[in-house]
């Protein structure tokens, strides 16, 4: 029988629609904000927190990490999660007990993230049996009967929508993933209204302020 959270918890694909593909800073922050605009709280401040600038290393060998694009951010995460009113936990979780973790989190209506490599999941023909790469999935679903997980991720390593992954395969991504007391899951669980709301001129001015006291830390 399906187990699954009680709210609609829709893709966040912002970012690619802009770039034709590139997520905005990591899986973790695609899966942030997809829970965040599930819960109707608002991400604007989030965006604000962080500034991007060019880095250069004059010293490394591989041309792609002597120029880069690099981020900084203003305001501590969990002082922003205090005031969406949410809580963010990581955890290590044993791939022995994973499943049945994740299925008691569905039924308190937390949707989780799990690290996986997806060098053992076929819906990334990408990386399947080819590329082993360390990668963050939602998981918002399970069933156990099917041995299958409602998860969202980017298969084509662009937009996120919904997908099912085996059970089987799930466990394997996980275990290479797996590294001992290393987190490798994370819950996302809504305690109510935003403590502190802002609008989106209040973002950015917040965004303008973090611009002007950046250039001391850059």
């Amino acid at each position: 029988m399906l187990r699954q959270i009680c709210f609609p918890l829709h893709p966040f694909n912002e970012a690619q629609y802009y770039t034709k593909g590139t997520e905005y800073l990591s899986c973790f922050h695609s899966s942030l904000f997809m829970f965040l605009n599930s819960r109707g709280k608002c991400i604007d401040k989030y965006i604000a927190n962080y500034i991007f600038y060019y880095g250069y290393c004059p010293h490394e060998l591989d041309l792609r990490y002597r120029y880069e694009i690099r981020t900084l951010s203003c305001q501590n995460l969990h002082k922003l999660y205090q005031k969406s009113n949410i809580d963010v936990r990581s955890k290590c979780i044993e791939p022995s007990e994973v499943i049945n973790y994740i299925c008691k989190c569905i039924d308190n209506n937390i949707p989780v993230m799990a690290k996986v490599d997806l060098y053992f999941l076929s819906y990334r023909p990408d990386r399947f049996m080819k590329i082993h790469t360390n990668h963050y999935i939602t998981i918002y679903g399970c069933d156990l009967e099917q041995k299958r997980l409602n998860i969202i991720d980017n298969p084509e390593n662009q937009e996120y929508y919904h997908c099912l992954v085996h059970q089987d395969e799930f466990l394997k991504a996980f275990q290479s993933a797996y590294k001992w007391q290393e987190s490798n899951l994370f819950e996302f669980e809504d305690l109510g209204n935003e403590i502190i709301k802002y609008s989106n001129k209040e973002c950015i001015k917040i965004f303008e302020n973090n611009i002007k006291n950046s250039k001391k830390k850059i």
